[in-house]
């Protein structure tokens, strides 16, 4: 392959799909070296899907009071996240909202012009994947017009 052609790419927004889990972990961890490196702002979003999180559909004002409660905590993880990084000059930001992680993520990268998506890979068993399907196969799969960075979880980045 000639590569003579190809340029670096630029990122000026980058979002990443987040749950807490180790996976989650090391995504953002990548994308805070990929933001430092290009000057890139870095959004951590956290998805709550309704269905699995509470056995009944959210009022307006029930979702507006869980979204306050989970923000909080994200933000609070992502600042003792960070702490230990090499991430001075990146500006972070958090969001929290609710519905189905893929699609919501898909949608917040497309409605709000982000130039890369990172997320990590779980490693879940062959049925539930089959039957479930991952949040990470649909959005590699249906994302458009941004480019999607998938972390394996035990790849050097991933060190904690």
């Amino acid at each position: 392959m000639d590569v003579r052609g190809l340029s670096t790419p630029v990122y000026r927004k980058i979002l990443v799909g987040y749950d807490g889990r180790h996976a989650s972990k090391c995504a953002l961890r990548r994308a805070l070296q990929i933001a430092k490196s290009l000057g890139a702002e870095v959004t951590v979003l956290r998805v709550l899907h309704e269905e699995i999180h509470y056995a009944h559909p959210l009022s307006a004002e029930e979702a507006k009071e869980v979204r306050k409660i989970y923000l909080a905590d994200l933000e609070k993880e992502v600042k003792e996240l960070i702490k230990g990084e090499d991430a001075a000059g990146v500006k972070v930001s958090c969001d929290v909202i609710i519905g189905d992680p893929a699609e919501e993520i898909l949608n917040y990268a497309e409605t709000k012009g982000y130039d890369l998506i990172v997320v990590g890979r779980r490693n879940v068993g062959t049925l539930k994947r089959i039957l479930l399907g991952s949040v990470t196969t649909k959005i590699v799969t249906y994302a458009k017009g941004v480019e999607v960075l998938v972390i394996e979880p035990w790849e050097d980045v991933c060190r904690l």
